[in-house]
């Protein structure tokens, strides 16, 4: 990130821990916890003896992390199956490949004008067969099957497959990541702006503006996907990484919800997690202090400065 977008990033920070009134509260923890203290979402936060989360540098930014935490990302991810005769039939009919095309529930709430738009892309792409979740009922237009409902991994894990166009929810880029996938990614609202660009950074697909993307914009996002050979080789790789490590997201998180459980927190709990501000503040002073009369003697010491 550049510097100005570092310092928007710190000032949306403090907006909201300063107005946690715009987040949503969390209402159900006094009916889980009847017999104890009551206690907002942030002090049941601080207080989890362990975090499960579920990103993967693999596709996401690199970040330091405490003892009791575990990236788990990708724990829905499993091996592809069979597709049903429909699906098979009309995946196999394609000349070049397979383009999956789902937007989560957002889709039912997409306005003609753009839906036209993806159509009218779509049927100049007749080497292409395009598997569409979207509408009441299922029906074939040419090379278009618009269905309410698709087995979404085992379509991504297809051999006729070649790209997925999706709104980047995270769920849907750990099942692209996993088969191999690239991705056009079109962000509707939340996270997915920022899985979006994650996956761009890392060179697995494209991403589209859904306000401003023209028939033209989908066009050429299909033929990038589909044949520069770095968005492929990219997500072809990291794939191979992802499914070639000795245990599994799922594996991983049981593992640790045993530990926890068998042996509490004590080993893997930062007492950084309890300080109150103004000491986090003190010690990172201290810290950076130290930093810089460090990185001072060793100038002296190299140049006799």
């Amino acid at each position: 990130m550049t510097f100005s977008e570092r310092m928007y990033n710190a000032f949306i920070y403090i907006a909201l821990v300063i107005a946690p009134g715009y987040v949503p509260p969390v209402t159900d923890i006094a009916k889980y916890t009847s017999n104890k203290p009551p206690i907002t979402a942030d002090q049941l936060v601080s207080k989890a003896s362990f975090h499960l989360v579920t990103t993967d540098f693999l596709i996401d930014y690199p970040r330091p992390s405490l003892p009791h935490v575990a990236f788990v990302g990708g724990t829905s991810t499993k091996p592809s199956k069979p597709l049903s005769e429909r699906f098979q039939t009309f995946v196999d009919s394609s000349q070049y490949g397979a383009v999956i095309v789902s937007f989560g529930s957002g889709c039912a709430g997409f306005l003609h004008e753009r839906i036209d738009t993806f159509v009218e892309a779509f049927k100049r792409r007749i080497d292409l067969n395009f598997v569409v979740k979207y509408g009441v009922s299922e029906y074939i237009d040419g090379n278009i099957m618009f269905t309410p409902w698709i087995p979404q991994n085992d379509l991504l894990g297809h051999p006729k497959t070649v790209a997925f166009m999706t709104h980047c929810g995270n769920n849907g880029q750990f099942e692209a990541l996993y088969h191999g996938i690239p991705m056009i990614g079109i962000p509707l609202c939340c996270d997915q702006f920022y899985n979006c660009n994650r996956m761009r950074q890392k060179g697995y697909g494209v991403v589209l503006d859904f306000c401003l993307f023209t028939v033209n914009d989908i066009m050429k996002a299909l033929l990038d996907v589909t044949t520069q050979k770095n968005y492929v080789i990219n997500i072809k790789n990291a794939s191979t990484i992802f499914r070639g490590r000795s245990e599994s997201p799922l594996q991983r998180a049981s593992y640790w919800v045993d530990h926890i459980a068998r042996f509490g927190d004590k080993f893997v709990h930062s007492y950084s997690v309890d300080m109150p501000c103004y000491r986090l503040i003190d010690e990172s002073w201290c810290v950076f202090c130290s930093v810089m009369e460090a990185a001072i003697v060793v100038r002296v010491r190299m140049y006799g400065e």
